[in-house]
């Protein structure tokens, strides 16, 4: 078994990402089969920043193929005293595969070197790759096969929006992103050339409502996530930062006016700020797939802990 990381999905080709998806669609519809998949393996969780979906699915994750969860908190390990390559390499004697939800790609990329075991990127400010994977299996059993299907992305371009672009686009799906603000921190010119080269990848940056509905007319789902960063949300000394988000994107909200007759799944990848991108009718829609894709995050990483550890 080779220690490889699940980091970005710069690599991965739309062959890996279905073989993936179909993985995760056999195990979620015959759990039993894989019950003990895992047995004996540890897998290590560390947090530096907030979770919900990624801690629970990833416990249970494990718990139900077998394994065995352990996790911490970042300030409470001594990865916040230490270097992350030392610890690292500790933590590869002791486990058997790493997830880590960090605030930078920077950070990732020194797990990625020093881990001497499989590395999970749990989220991090330019990518989220297992949001991804559960975006495209919700599609898949939504939809059936992508190939022609238009997702309309609207919010910032940010790490979500990245994973999606390399993801949707190999298989066979075309997304349109609605993106007037491009995050610093998530800009990645590899993203944008892989994106473009499928020819199935379109960026708007002038985005009014009217081509907000003109989009939404003819998809098959539309995208959602916040405009505001977590790290910013709460953040009093942020306030002015987050106020001017909200202005230049408060047009953008997907309301009962701007969703009009459209006929699309909605969908969002959580936590979700009612009044600002979504509203709270439009999130429980009958069209709307929101809590089936969060419940996917826990199939989708059973799929990429079985394939980073039986293969």
């Amino acid at each position: 078994m080779i220690a490889q990381p699940f980091a970005d999905l710069l690599e991965e080709d739309g062959d890996f990402l279905d073989a993936l998806i179909q993985l995760a669609l056999r195990i979620k519809r015959d759990p039993g089969a894989y019950s003990g998949a895992l047995a004996g393996k540890v897998l290590y969780g560390l947090y530096q920043k907030t979770s919900t979906r990624t801690h629970l699915s990833f416990g249970k994750a494990m718990a139900t193929l077998g394994g065995t969860y352990v996790w911490q908190n970042w300030n409470d390990s001594n990865f916040a005293i230490s270097d992350v390559e030392s610890e690292t390499k500790y933590v590869s004697t002791t486990a058997d595969v790493i997830v880590a939800r960090l605030l930078s790609y920077a950070t990732v990329q020194e797990f990625r070197a020093a881990a001497d075991v499989p590395f999970i990127n749990g989220c991090c400010d330019r990518f989220h790759p297992t949001q991804a994977v559960a975006d495209c299996l919700t599609l898949v059993e939504a939809l059936g096969n992508l190939s022609g299907r238009k997702i309309v992305y609207v919010g910032v371009f940010n790490n979500v929006l990245n994973s999606l672009a390399l993801a949707l686009p190999q298989l066979g799906a075309n997304l349109v992103a609605l993106a007037p603000i491009i995050n610093p921190a998530s800009r990645d010119d590899r993203v944008l050339a892989k994106a473009a080269a499928t020819g199935r990848f379109k960026h708007i940056s002038e985005v009014t409502t009217e081509v907000l509905r003109a989009e939404l007319a003819d998809a098959s789902a539309v995208y959602l996530d916040t405009w505001i960063d977590m790290e910013i949300i709460n953040d009093p000394g942020r306030a002015a930062e987050k106020s001017a988000r909200v202005a230049e994107m408060s047009h953008l909200q997907l309301n009962a006016e701007s969703y009009g007759k459209s006929r699309a799944l909605i969908m969002h990848c959580m936590p979700v700020h009612l009044g600002y991108e979504i509203t709270k009718p439009i999130l429980y829609h009958d069209n709307s797939i929101v809590l089936q894709q969060a419940e996917n995050r826990y199939h989708g990483e059973k799929a990429i802990l079985h394939q980073l550890l039986q293969t």
